[in-house]
């Protein structure tokens, strides 16, 4: 009959290390290059997006001379957005 020798307690913990926060809050808190990289990419797709969408609704503004489907304050404000 073998016993098994059990390891001691105090070895349990020795080999782990804290890795620090995940998820969202490491990607806002991160310095890794590649996640920064990876940050500015997203970030470009998305606002390219949303400056593709407010062009198409500007262009549908301006499809006709008497169009309604944007009022005056509408527009301006889109058309501003579109620019910055």
């Amino acid at each position: 009959m073998t016993v098994l020798a059990e390891r001691p307690v105090a070895h349990e913990h020795e080999h782990e290390h804290h890795e620090g926060p995940s998820g969202l809050l490491k990607w806002l808190t991160s310095t890794d290059h590649k996640l920064i990289g990876m940050s500015y990419m997203i970030t470009s797709l998305v606002m390219f997006f949303l400056a593709g969408i407010m062009g198409l609704l500007i262009r549908t503004q301006l499809a006709s001379p008497h169009s309604s489907f944007l009022s005056f304050q509408q527009f301006n404000a889109l058309f501003t957005m579109h620019g910055a």
